[in-house]
């Protein structure tokens, strides 16, 4: 929504009318209504993954950045819009923890190309086992 818009382009400074004039984004713009930032649409990837999977025994995980990332459809205000995503790798680091790649792809709801997609790189470090040593008796 433009309340989400705004605060968006306040955090990272880009106030382009395109995304915060709804009024001139009627008359000048081809959508005919603001559109989210590209960045907006992808910064929403780690809480929409919370919503699709569950990982368990992570202490915390840490977002490596998108490769092959590609913005390709404008998203208007108000839109609707879904992520899914499909595991393309998983390799083991030390310590019990993985390196997981994820192609993603946001949709918008009744327009048919993605609104973004690329391959997520996501770390999980693993939850500290505790060593017999330091178990009591």
């Amino acid at each position: 929504d433009q309340t989400r818009i705004n605060a968006f382009a306040e955090a990272t400074e880009d106030r382009q009318w395109i995304h915060l004039d709804p009024d001139r984004a009627a008359r000048e713009s081809p959508f005919k209504t603001t559109v989210a930032h590209g960045f907006l649409i992808v910064s929403l990837a780690p809480m929409l993954f919370e919503q699709m999977l569950k990982i368990e025994e992570v202490r915390f995980m840490v977002n490596r950045g998108f490769d092959q990332l590609r913005l390709r459809e404008p998203v208007p205000c108000g839109s609707r819009i879904r992520m899914r995503g499909t595991l393309r790798d998983l390799r083991p680091l030390r310590n019990e923890s993985k390196r997981a790649v994820f192609h993603i792809i946001f949709e918008i709801e009744g327009i048919s190309r993605p609104a973004a997609q690329g391959d997520f790189v996501v770390l999980y470090y693993a939850r500290e086992r505790k060593s017999p040593t330091n178990l009591r008796k």
